[in-house]
């Protein structure tokens, strides 16, 4: 047993050695990066970096680099005029992508790979990186970041002053976060570090020059810069004032004192799904469920629980077969039926998995028709196209935020981006509050929750109720497609099991010998399954490695 294991090890150890001359080809790293930065009199600075770049052996389309936009004393930094080539001056395609405190450019063809070495050259211009003290000025700079994901074997910074300007202090920081590690310094603007950067390490170098030769920058219309940045804010303040006052005077139910008490029977021959759009909060599958049974409860259809095999397991299934050629009164229940039967090649039997991932195109034209009906029977406020501004508004705002992506702008800056979110949702919850109801509609919901109220109590509480009507199959379906719109089917059902001595001519299962309240409203869920799913469908000498302005860091891709 101990010479099997000692082979084992041996195999293992000779399986991972195997993989060293491939490890020691695949690592990337960046074998020098030099930075020239030219500091100007109008305070901006210009910078060329200048990276030579080996992939390690990996195919990579190339690489990319990310520069922070903060100062020293944590200021917004401004940058322009980007440009990246080689070193003979052809420029690489890139794309910029700019967050808060940082920008992206991911530099190379997202069409062709190379692998090996590739130089690049990074031009950029920066505004507000200098720091002004009392006797002078200064650039405190990041100069390659902290950031980035392999090593950098050579490292070097060149700083330029303008014209009349003397050096009065300088410092330098090489390694990680934090470092007080000193880079040589060939004179007094030139620093280099020939050891390497790991991943993780930086340079950050800082240079005092003398003071009034650069001049200070113009901070008269950093407020108009605030304020800009500061709209995207606004917007979702403005929507909900807007959207809330509109509900204020169009979207409010009258006010109302009325005590809810039990009632028995449906308000106005109300249909199911005319009732949950009533009372509101009930889901659309739901209610077209509701609405199915309802259907088949009076006369128009057939309910046959099935089975359909699939490759490992049985599910149930359900087929829906017209037994009338009488066409429902209800202009909704006739559309209704109209679209059920649209995906069945049968036209008087229809399997209802077939619906699944179509049917939902329909269920918006369904809704639409029966409020229409209630509206203009004087249930429902006429505020439809105050809902469809609310969607309008919820698409908008869900586009900007997606699609704006100009990376010069502020409104790419992630905060926008959440604004436009937030201002969607309000929308989007203003467009469920925004129907209305009349003081007809208004007593209606009432008499509709004292409904619920007697669905939905015990039997031994029952007793309490005057008038109450006694417990026969007929009045157990008239009132169940109403109790699944207020999910109290179940408690419904218990109080009529046992009543039924046959199958009622609306329903069968042939797993069930006598039809059963309670097992027929635990089904009910899965029945409504169905239609559920379709409708969802500053240094100072006091500085460190990562501080200053810039920073970032890269990697490849």
């Amino acid at each position: 047993m101990n010479k099997k294991i000692f082979v084992l090890f041996f195999v293992v150890l000779g399986f991972c050695l195997s993989f060293l001359p491939v490890l020691a080809q695949t690592s990337e790293k960046i074998n020098s990066f030099i930075s020239d930065i030219t500091i100007n009199t109008d305070s901006s600075i210009n910078v060329v970096e200048t990276i030579k770049y080996n992939s390690g052996g990996l195919e990579k389309h190339g690489i990319f680099r990310n520069i922070r936009l903060k100062s020293y004393d944590n200021q917004f930094l401004h940058i322009s005029d980007i440009s990246i080539s080689d070193i003979n001056g052809n420029n690489y395609p890139y794309t910029e992508t700019k967050q808060i405190d940082t920008v992206s450019l991911k530099i190379g063809d997202p069409n062709s790979t190379f692998v090996g070495d590739r130089d690049y050259v990074i031009r950029y211009k920066i505004t507000n990186a200098l720091g002004y003290f009392d006797k002078y000025d200064e650039i405190y700079w990041n100069v390659t970041g902290n950031e980035w994901q392999f090593p950098i074997e050579k490292t070097e910074a060149y700083i330029h002053l303008p014209n009349g300007a003397g050096v009065v202090q300088t410092s330098s920081y090489c390694g990680p976060l934090n470092s007080k590690l000193s880079c040589i310094n060939n004179i007094d603007t030139n620093f280099f570090y020939n050891s390497e950067l790991k991943p993780g390490y930086g340079m950050t170098i800082a240079v005092g020059f003398t003071k009034g030769i650069v001049q200070l920058p113009d901070h008269s219309m950093d407020f108009i810069f605030i304020i800009f940045a500061c709209l995207p804010i606004l917007v979702p303040i403005i929507t909900f004032v807007f959207l809330f006052k509109k509900w204020k005077k169009y979207g409010k139910d009258p006010k109302s004192n009325r005590t809810i008490i039990a009632e028995y029977d449906v308000p106005d021959n109300l249909t199911p799904i005319e009732a949950a759009q009533i009372i509101g909060g009930v889901s659309d599958g739901t209610a077209i469920s509701a609405e199915i049974i309802y259907l088949a409860i009076n006369g128009y259809l057939k309910i046959e629980k099935t089975e359909t095999k699939g490759l490992f397991l049985e599910s149930d299934d359900y087929i829906l077969t017209k037994v009338s050629n009488s066409v429902p009164t209800n202009e909704t229940d006739q559309l209704l039926m109209d679209s059920l039967y649209s995906y069945s090649e049968n036209a008087t039997e229809l399997k209802m998995s077939s619906l699944k991932n179509k049917f939902y195109q329909n269920i918006k034209n369904i809704v639409q028709n029966c409020f229409k009906r209630l509206v203009s029977n004087e249930y429902l406020k006429n505020n439809n196209k105050l809902v469809m501004m609310c969607y309008a508004f919820f698409i908008v705002y869900l586009f900007i935020g997606f699609k704006v992506t100009d990376s010069s702008s502020v409104l790419t800056f992630p905060i926008f981006k959440i604004c436009m979110f937030v201002s969607s949702v309000i929308a989007l919850i203003f467009s469920f509050l925004m129907p209305a109801r009349t003081e007809k509609g208004l007593r209606t919901k009432e008499y509709l929750l004292g409904l619920k109220e007697y669905l939905n109590i015990a039997e031994k509480d029952r007793i309490n109720f005057n008038n109450a009507p006694d417990k026969k199959p007929e009045i157990f379906e008239k009132l169940l497609p109403y109790a699944m719109i207020f999910g109290v089917e179940k408690a419904w059902a218990k109080e009529f099991d046992g009543i039924y001595t046959q199958q009622p001519k609306w329903y069968s299962d042939r797993r069930m010998t006598m039809f059963s309240a309670i097992i027929f409203a635990n089904s009910i869920n899965n029945f409504s399954s169905f239609t559920n799913t379709a409708a969802a469908s500053g240094s100072k000498g006091g500085g460190f490695a990562g501080g200053g302005g810039g920073g970032g860091g890269g990697g490849s891709w």
